[in-house]
């Protein structure tokens, strides 16, 4: 096989006030025209190994290597306009979140077009006719319409697709896929990897595909690479491969630790939220939500009981975040009734009382939380809200609950790693003291071993405080580890009603279930 590319101890650190910081230690590979995965936990290198060999490290990053060759060419002595030359052209870079990665002013169109016009002297009319192929070849039903739109005027699956769309438009030899399915629900997901494998397949491209899901890698992947604290620490081969069964490290285990969740102890253990003469927490009738003519929410009914945790599943677009937004009241109600511990809410406002009883943590918290406030200044702010005192000891408190300390008070957000970020964001939510939290998608964005942290506390602070939860979730795992029923979404309603022991025994009588369960077992080649 031909030899692609050469990474030989490769090494990205980076100066600071108090020393320099080693992110990527003595890193090397080779890859030919295969997949290469490389996983590994937040701070692993992984992504900063992506970055070095684009040249989209930061400028005061400093990268060394012994040898870093793309097809005959020296990545660390090219010059700044050979790099950029390359980028885009022969090397291409599929980021995280489109919401963030495409240009929010831009439509989709023209950002595909601009891509391909800075790399290949063609016209417009050309350019636009490549593009609606592109969109087309990636799958995406109206080509035309999506031409026009803007990045937040689609799914985060349609997104990401237009972003293979704009990396793959000028056909590069090496495509690196930093993350781009974590946000993602698992049927989306499952597209966008079978549409990555099919054009990988059909253009002969070397693929890198980083990921911290492990399971997902080794499904997807020709070669999979495991980093720790900068360097390779473990390497195997052969698609499919089951890397847990021969680790020769902890932290390679360590990263299946989300593959063996075993349901929660409760279980089906509790009796049906509402009956008996008990007051549920929170109770919905025949709820609708409907935006012009589109139906988000149609008849929904279910009952949560006081200190339950109750999961809703179900794919993009079925209405479990609509479910939870309605009940917040950030979405308008068309039509049935919502009560919290018995007492009926009216339309979408909602009383001051209402949200200290009712806090909804959302699934980024770098978008939730305002980036030019300090912790301690997004803590105080609900306090002033709701004329709460004792302002000092309840701030040390909530962050000392959500196992961060005084000392992070005066940082702000983007000085916080995504899972410290997250834990502010329940801190926020915890310091009124509600009843009930709304959780939407709260670790989707996190590594394995950040997320089982942050579940572990979610978990450790319902029973503390003896919480309600309602958390909405694409990860079929973390729901049968979390809750103790579930409801399984569609096309904006409840199709089914089960235990998560249930759910993890199988046991499940709608086909849209089984298949979203088949879909959380990984890659598997249409």
């Amino acid at each position: 096989m031909t030899t692609l590319l050469t990474v030989d101890n490769l090494k990205v650190s980076y100066p600071t006030r108090t020393g320099v910081i080693e992110a990527v230690r003595g890193v090397s590979f080779t890859l030919g025209k295969e997949r290469l995965g490389i996983v590994g936990e937040s701070g692993s290198g992984k992504s900063q190994t992506g970055r070095a060999i684009m040249g989209l490290t930061p400028k005061h990053g400093v990268v060394t290597a012994d040898r870093l060759d793309f097809n005959g060419i020296d990545l660390i002595k090219a010059s700044t306009g050979e790099r950029r030359r390359l980028r885009g052209k022969r090397i291409a870079m599929i980021l995280q979140d489109p919401k963030y990665s495409l240009d929010p002013v831009m439509s989709i169109g023209r950002q595909i077009c601009e891509t391909l016009r800075t790399h290949e002297k063609v016209g417009k009319a050309e350019a636009r006719e490549r593009a609606l192929a592109m969109l087309e070849a990636v799958q995406i039903r109206d080509p035309k319409r999506v031409f026009d739109l803007h990045p937040h005027e689609v799914s985060g699956g349609m997104g990401q697709r237009a972003m293979i769309a704009m990396m793959l438009i000028a056909g590069p030899e090496l495509l690196i896929a930093d993350e781009p399915t974590s946000a993602l629900d698992v049927t989306v997901q499952l597209d966008v990897l079978r549409i990555m494998d099919r054009l990988v397949a059909e253009r002969g491209m070397g693929l890198i595909f980083v990921s911290h899901d492990l399971r997902l890698v080794s499904s997807f992947c020709d070669r999979v690479i495991v980093m720790y604290a900068g360097k390779i620490v473990e390497e195997t081969r052969g698609r499919r491969s089951q890397t847990c069964a021969a680790s020769l490290y902890a932290r390679t285990a360590e990263l299946h630790a989300r593959d063996r969740l075993e349901p929660s102890s409760a279980a089906g253990a509790r009796p049906q939220a509402g009956v008996g003469g008990m007051i549920a927490a929170l109770e919905i009738d025949n709820l609708s939500v409907v935006y012009d003519e589109f139906h988000a929410l149609k008849d929904v009914s279910l009952a949560v009981e006081r200190g339950e945790s109750f999961g809703l599943v179900g794919e993009s677009g079925s209405g479990k975040s609509t479910l939870l937004r309605a009940v917040a009241g950030l979405a308008p109600i068309s039509s049935g009734a919502i009560r919290i511990d018995g007492e009926a809410l009216r339309g979408s406002k909602r009383s001051k009382t209402f949200y200290r009883r009712v806090q909804m943590v959302f699934q980024d918290p770098y978008g939730s939380l305002h980036p030019r406030q300090t912790i301690d200044r997004l803590l105080l702010e609900p306090l002033a809200i709701h004329d709460i005192d004792d302002s000092e000891r309840r701030i040390e408190r909530a962050l000392d609950e959500v196992g961060l300390g005084n000392g992070f008070r005066f940082r702000y957000p983007h000085q916080l790693s995504g899972g410290q970020r997250q834990r502010v964001a329940i801190a926020r939510a915890l310091i009124v003291e509600p009843s009930i939290l709304l959780l939407d998608e709260p670790t989707s964005a996190l590594d394995a071993s950040v997320q089982a942290e942050v579940l572990n506390l979610l978990e450790q602070i319902r029973r503390d405080r003896k919480l309600t939860f309602v958390m909405v979730s694409h990860d079929l795992g973390v729901v049968t580890h979390m809750c103790e029923r579930l409801a399984v979404m569609r096309n904006g309603a409840v199709v089914e009603r089960l235990s998560s022991r249930e759910l993890a025994e199988g046991a499940v009588r709608e086909d849209y279930t089984r298949n979203l369960m088949i879909a959380s077992k990984g890659f598997v080649k249409a």
